[in-house]
């Protein structure tokens, strides 16, 4: 569900030369980059059954797709074309009359943003799936209050439709008319760096309130033409860009625009286990993960220009499951980590908070994936946690992390299980081996992302009977 708004190549005046030539990948040039939930729930793939097909690694079918899975960047490894490290600020914009943004929202944001800096390096978040695209770096860098009034209401905000939009609505260009004030102004940083030349490090998200949407609309700008992606809360729940206006400093800017999405139906998180305003966590990941890795629409994408194109994109639209909806649901968020404490699943924790997010795509497993590195296992309870010398007792080991990747091994003490099971992702039955002598051993499961630490609650005692 994502697209390109493509220009001509350049040479920026008063810059270093930049390598960087844009030529459309599709017919009908989209808005670059949508989260696009609302879309699929409303698209038609046919009844799901467990017959339906999908595409994955190592699938037959997946393999006749030939490359169409992998994503690759046309311009080489250029930084031009894609980020090696992220700033992300922040534009809370609230005129003077317009609907308040909640209590904590805004601290939950930074919190997030602040949480991966804080985590740079760290294997076990979804950003480290990106270092493989070339991205190894992020900050947070700072939150701005627009208090600009919002445009006369666009043309492209059609009423008629339903469900009705809500008001003020404002257009995509007014959108990026406004971020071009901001960078103008010295309110947003521009892409150079210390020494005026273009690095592409910069990514603005711009925040709505509560009541306002976004709409697209067909239009013709500089001789290329853009095809209407529909409105906010309709068609999808958020967008990312990037500014050409080779005459204006804010030429090469990259933002995203993030309706505020709690209770928009089509957009809500499945779990909260962070906060009320969990529904905005996975389209930020989703269009920041998106917006670094393909700022200009000449990143990292695939060749299958009738689908899913970007890093986010291609977990999340069910694409690849062609109907399979347990297929689908699969690759989207992947397998729950815990349960939090208010009771919500979890498959992220960023800086000591959980987060229920999408998996992003990983070129190097043709998977889509939750972080960089698998976690290892970990046993949490045995049941039961005794038996007799001679082995034999069937044992439930209860724990995390036990598929993605496969079990390899259980061993009880230094002795191998007679056998095992791997019932799901927190659940293994094992058989227990026989021990020269009584006493407690310690229960270990082995992946290939390790083995299970020795704790009390993965003692088997064994007993004379």
């Amino acid at each position: 569900m994502t697209g390109s708004r493509q220009g001509q190549g350049c040479t920026n005046s008063g810059r270093a030369p930049v390598r960087r030539t844009r030529t459309p990948r599709r017919s009908a040039l989209l808005g670059l980059g949508l989260f696009a939930v609302l879309a699929v729930l409303a698209g038609s793939f046919g009844a799901a059954s467990a017959s339906a097909w999908e595409c994955y690694s190592g699938s037959v079918l997946c393999n006749e797709k030939g490359p169409l899975q992998r994503l690759e960047t046309p311009g080489g490894t250029s930084g031009a074309y894609y980020m090696s490290k992220t700033t992300t600020s922040f534009v809370y914009w609230q005129p003077k009359g317009a609907p308040a943004f909640p209590k904590g929202y805004e601290t939950a944001v930074t919190d997030f943003f602040k949480g991966l800096e804080t985590e740079n390096g760290s294997d076990q978040n979804f950003f480290s799936v990106l270092a493989q695209y070339g991205l190894h770096e992020t900050h947070f860098g700072k939150a701005i209050k627009d208090k600009d009034p919002y445009p006369a209401e666009s043309s492209g905000c059609d009423l008629s439709k339903e469900p009705p939009l809500t008001r003020p609505c404002i257009s995509w260009p007014q959108v990026q008319t406004e971020v071009k004030e901001l960078v103008n102004r010295g309110k947003l940083p521009k892409q150079l760096n210390a020494s005026g030349q273009l690095e592409i490090t910069n990514i603005f998200f711009v925040m709505l309130p509560p009541g306002v949407s976004v709409c697209d609309y067909d239009r013709v700008e500089g001789g290329v033409s853009h095809a209407s992606n529909g409105c906010s809360a309709r068609q999808f729940c958020a967008y990312h860009e990037y500014i050409f206006d080779p005459s204006a400093e804010a030429d090469d800017s990259v933002y995203a625009v993030m309706p505020y999405l709690p209770d928009v139906k089509g957009c809500e998180d499945p779990q909260h286990p962070n906060s009320a305003y969990e529904d905005e966590f996975p389209p930020i990941e989703h269009e920041f993960a998106e917006a670094a890795t393909d700022p200009y629409g000449l990143g990292w994408f695939n060749d299958n220009t009738s689908g899913a194109e970007e890093v986010a994109d291609i977990c999340q639209d069910g694409f690849w499951g062609f109907g399979n909806i347990p297929f689908d649901e699969k690759m989207a968020y992947g397998t729950a980590l815990g349960t939090a404490p208010d009771g919500a699943l979890y498959n992220q924790v960023i800086d000591g908070r959980y987060y229920y997010l999408q998996q992003l795509y990983s070129d190097a497993t043709e998977t889509c994936v939750q972080r960089g590195k698998a976690l290892p296992p970990v046993v949490s309870k045995l049941a039961p946690a005794q038996g007799p010398v001679a082995g034999d007792t069937k044992v439930k080991i209860t724990g995390l992390n036990f598929e993605n990747p496969s079990v390899t091994s259980i061993s009880f003490g230094k002795v191998a299980a007679k056998e095992f099971t791997v019932t799901s992702p927190t659940s293994i039955t094992a058989v227990s081996p026989a021990a020269a002598v009584t006493g407690a051993v310690a229960v270990t499961v082995t992946t290939t992302a390790g083995t299970s630490a020795s704790v009390p609650a993965s003692q088997f005692t064994y007993e004379t009977k």
